[in-house]
């Protein structure tokens, strides 16, 4: 009798056991699966760091927080002209190289470096007419986007039967993406340190002296690289190796640029600081050309030059020098003869600008 209560108890403490293992077991397995769905969940939303706008980290700069951590430069690019607020249909249309430079250039301004679109056919009658075009097109862009160096991953215009036109598509890979990221919290230190009057600038007057201060900054931040004396060894070279993008002149590093370097560097500043400013190339030959900045003044006057690589070769030209002459300072571009601007980059500029 005793064997049997106790054999009795044995089974029913094992079908409690068993029930309270089950038990645990559905426990930890309910839980394997709840974490796994919120690490699945939170891989999905896995976003960079957001960081502040552009005049949210201007507006917040203290003495201390002057050295900006690349982490920490906001994603957008600032847009003095405003195209980053244009509208346009899921894969537009396009019927001139300017319109279309000017729809690259919404792009970067999102930060998108693939996309495509359509090419109307009387404006490119087959591949060959659309590559080039779609070449040119990113080329006007950089007049304001002053990094230059990618590599085209994708870049064609294909028949495709469509009526529309040709089926466009371009898709850019920046080289050293970190290097541009590196001028841009540069650039933003000097607006953080040098602040822009409360509300942007109220005239021409504030804008050029803040103008000219970005200037003398970067005439004094670097000197003309000998490389810049020898064609033949510049086309050998690309980009930061031929020291012509704003990196060049703004990494603490750095000390040499040529005059790409020089006016990129100046029109990221001056972008940053809320002036109208684009990057423009000229004195074209068949082995040299020149580069330097176009500047639209506040009150929509005339546009005027800004060539800080004349006027730092000009003058002692060391790094850090005191002076720095202003010859091709502001200058109005109907009144400069000795800079000769590339027509189809004059165009666009006017374009864009309504002038």
């Amino acid at each position: 009798m005793n064997l049997l209560k106790n054999n009795h108890r044995t089974a029913k403490l094992l079908r409690v056991g068993g029930l309270i293992f089950l038990g645990m077991m559905l426990i930890v397995v309910a839980g394997y699966i709840i974490l796994t769905f919120l690490l699945v969940d939170d891989k999905k939303n896995n976003h960079p760091k957001k960081v502040d706008s552009v005049k949210q980290v201007i507006a917040k700069a203290k003495p201390e927080s002057f050295d900006l951590l690349t982490s920490d430069v906001p994603l957008e690019y600032p847009d003095a002209i405003g195209i980053s607020q244009e509208k346009y249909e899921e894969k537009p249309v396009f019927k001139t190289k300017n319109e279309l430079a000017k729809f690259i250039l919404y792009q970067f301004y999102h930060n998108s470096f693939e996309f495509d679109f359509y090419l109307d056919r009387s404006v490119a009658v087959d591949e060959g007419t659309g590559y080039a075009m779609l070449n040119d097109a990113c080329d006007l862009a950089m007049c304001y986007y002053p990094f230059s160096a990618y590599k085209p991953y994708d870049m064609y215009a294909t028949e495709s039967g469509d009526e529309k036109g040709l089926n466009a598509r371009i898709k850019l890979n920046y080289t050293q993406p970190d290097f541009d990221l590196e001028a841009r919290a540069e650039a933003l230190e000097f607006v953080m340190k040098n602040p822009v009057p409360n509300g942007g600038f109220k005239n021409v007057k504030e804008e050029k002296a803040y103008a000219q201060k970005i200037h003398d900054f970067v005439a004094r931040r670097v000197t003309y690289s000998p490389i810049g004396y020898d064609p033949e060894k510049l086309r050998e070279v690309e980009t930061y190796a031929a020291y012509q993008e704003a990196y060049n002149v703004l990494e603490e590093n750095q000390t040499e640029a040529v005059c790409a370097g020089y006016a990129r560097a100046y029109s990221l500043i001056a972008n940053y600081a809320g002036i109208n400013v684009a990057w423009m190339r000229g004195n074209e030959t068949e082995t040299q050309s020149h580069a330097w900045n176009v500047l639209y003044p506040c009150d929509g006057s005339n546009p005027v030059l800004v060539d800080a690589t004349w006027d730092d070769t000009e003058s002692l030209d060391v790094i850090g020098q005191t002076d720095v002459v202003d010859r091709c300072f502001y200058i109005l571009l109907e009144e400069e003869y000795e800079h000769v601007p590339v027509a189809q980059m004059d165009e666009f500029l006017k374009f864009i600008n309504h002038k």
